[in-house]
């Protein structure tokens, strides 16, 4: 039913069926399906850093899954977006600036 949701974009829906599906059928078939598409459904609901952490808990429990590769994957970019980007110091910028400003006199 979650897979039916996800397909339909009523990933709110396909969230907590996935979530449900998880705590009651802890040793399903196919939980590394499970938690790719739940991972998916997180990150199209721009719920990112969850959808890392199902990223990371498939590769984990499942490191032999034909998704696992796939799962790496998604989650490094998502560990790249996810960080934080780093502030210039104070006058970075004006220095280059003046720089180029001064090479074409």
């Amino acid at each position: 039913m979650a897979n039916y949701y996800y397909q339909q974009r009523d990933f709110s829906r396909a969230v907590d069926t996935f979530e449900t599906v998880l705590s009651d059928y802890p040793d399903a078939k196919f939980l590394d399906v499970i938690l790719f598409n739940y991972g998916r459904c997180l990150y199209r609901m721009n719920r990112r850093s969850e959808a890392g952490r199902r990223f990371d808990q498939l590769i984990q429990e499942f490191p032999e899954s034909p998704l696992a590769s796939d799962a790496k994957k998604i989650s490094d970019a998502l560990s790249r977006l996810n960080r934080p980007k780093p502030t210039p110091a104070p006058g970075d910028g004006d220095a280059t600036k003046g720089a180029a400003k001064g090479a074409g006199d």
